[in-house]
C-alpha cells in the first residue's frame, strides 16, 4: 500500500493520531519541544515515539521588493495592510498570536485576521502572490516558490509523531527508512532549505 496523506494542521494532525484514525502526525507547534509536548497533551507519553523531521525557518512572507515595508510583526497593525492569516491550530496561527501578544497587539487591529484563513503555508503565500494580502506567516520555502520576500521570524522542528503499537508495521518501517536516507534529506536541504543535521533521529 502506499502513502496517503491528510493535509491538516499540526494540532488536527495530532487529532487524528489519537483517533487512531492516521498512523503518523506530522507537527510543527512552536515551542522548544512542540511536537513532543503536544502529543503528550493527546495522548500517555508512553504511547508515542517522536522523530525528528527537518528544522524549517518561519516568518513573514511579503510580496517582492516589500512595498509595504512590513519588518516586523508590528508592522501588521499598520493601516493599508492586509493579512493572510492561518486556521486556528496551525503552528504558523500559534506563532502569530505569540507574537501579537508579545507585542501588545490586539488581533483586531490586524487587518484581515480574522478573514477565511488560508489552509497551509502554500495557500497562505499565494494570497500574498496574487495580491490578496500584503502579509503572510509561512515557511521560507512556501515565500520562494511564489517570489516573496521573508522576514524570519522563528526556527521550528517538524516532527513526525507515532503510536509506539505503530512502529513496527511494516508501512511504517518503511515510512522511517525512506526518512534517514541521505538523498531524501539532501533534497530536503537542497530544494526547500531546511536544515535536516537531525532528520530520522528518535527524540521521545
Amino acid at each position: 500500500a502506499g502513502l496517503v496523506s491528510a493535509p491538516v494542521n499540526s494540532t488536527a494532525a495530532l487529532g487524528l493520531l489519537k483517533e487512531g484514525l492516521v498512523h503518523v502526525a506530522g507537527t510543527h507547534l512552536p515551542s522548544g519541544a512542540g511536537g513532543v509536548r503536544e502529543a503528550a497533551a493527546q495522548l500517555p507519553k508512553d504511547q508515542v515515539a517522536v522523530f525528528e523531521f527537518a528544522t524549517w525557518e518561519q516568518g513573514l512572507a511579503v510580496r517582492g521588493g516589500n512595498p509595504k515595508r512590513i519588518r516586523a510583526v508590528v508592522h501588521l497593525a499598520r493601516r493599508g495592510v492586509r493579512l493572510a492569516n492561518r486556521e486556528q491550530g496551525s503552528g504558523s496561527r500559534q506563532l502569530l498570536d505569540a507574537q501579537l501578544q508579545a507585542a501588545g497587539i490586539a488581533a483586531r487591529r490586524v487587518r484581515g485576521y480574522h478573514d477565511a484563513p488560508a489552509a497551509g503555508h502554500l495557500a497562505a503565500a499565494w494570497r500574498v502572490y496574487a495580491g490578496l494580502a500584503d502579509c503572510c506567516v509561512a515557511t521560507g520555502s512556501a515565500a520562494r516558490a511564489f517570489g516573496l520576500d521573508f522576514i524570519a521570524l522563528a526556527s521550528e522542528c517538524y516532527r513526525l509523531v507515532i503510536r509506539r503499537e505503530h512502529l513496527e508495521l511494516a508501512g511504517v518501517q518503511r515510512l522511517l527508512d525512506t526518512v534517514c536516507q541521505a538523498a531524501l534529506r539532501r533534497e530536503l536541504a537542497t530544494l526547500c532549505a531546511y536544515d535536516t543535521r537531525q532528520t530520522g533521529q528518535r527524540v521521545a
